[in-house]
């Protein structure tokens, strides 16, 4: 009986340690067969695979620059006058300036006025009309006489070299008439700029 039960005991403990080493064993090849995936600390996003963005090199600015815009100086009041060729009304007082090379002794000033100012009525048709308008002439052009140069030359946008300015009116009738008044000065201008005139030879 003692060596039936001392039998079972060792046949007991014999199955317990083979299953024990079952379980060892499959415990191990399951490790090595499938092992567990890596974590990493920080999970990798789209973004992050992505290929690198490149910066376009900034372009250099053209090496011909813009033509520069050269602004007229504005004229407070002053209205150019219209063309009254075919108008049978009578002229109103009208301003006009010439250079020096647009006139020629008693003849009519040749081409456009490089300025010219149109009031709103005529003066009588007298010789007080005539001294009337011419008047209001030389008071609008005392107005801008300190500025005179720039002004003139954004008028006539082209080259001069010392030229006079002669101021001409209308009134009443469509001619001009020499006031015989002038700038008192010369005018030099290159491409439509004011600029020093050279000293004379």
């Amino acid at each position: 009986m003692d060596r039936v039960f001392i039998a079972a005991i060792c046949i007991s403990a014999f199955v317990s340690a083979e299953c024990q080493s079952e379980i060892g064993q499959s415990t191990i090849n399951s490790s090595l067969t499938s092992p567990k995936p890596i974590q990493t600390s920080t999970p990798i996003s789209k973004s992050t695979l992505q290929k690198p963005t490149t910066t376009p090199a900034p372009t250099s600015p053209s090496s011909s620059p813009l033509p520069a815009t050269r602004a007229r100086p504005a004229l407070a009041g002053v209205r150019p006058m219209q063309d009254r060729s075919n108008s049978s009304d009578p002229i109103p007082c009208t301003c006009g300036i010439f250079l020096s090379s647009q006139c020629k002794g008693r003849e009519q000033p040749r081409g456009l006025p490089a300025m010219s100012h149109e009031f709103k009525r005529a003066t009588p048709n007298t010789p007080y009309g005539v001294r009337q308008c011419t008047s209001a002439c030389v008071d609008m052009i005392v107005k801008h006489l300190p500025n005179s140069g720039p002004i003139l030359c954004s008028s006539i946008e082209k080259t001069i070299v010392r030229e006079k300015a002669y101021l001409f009116i209308k009134n009443y009738r469509n001619k001009w008439l020499a006031t015989r008044l002038s700038a008192g000065k010369e005018f030099c201008c290159k491409n439509g700029v004011a600029v020093r005139c050279p000293s004379p030879k």
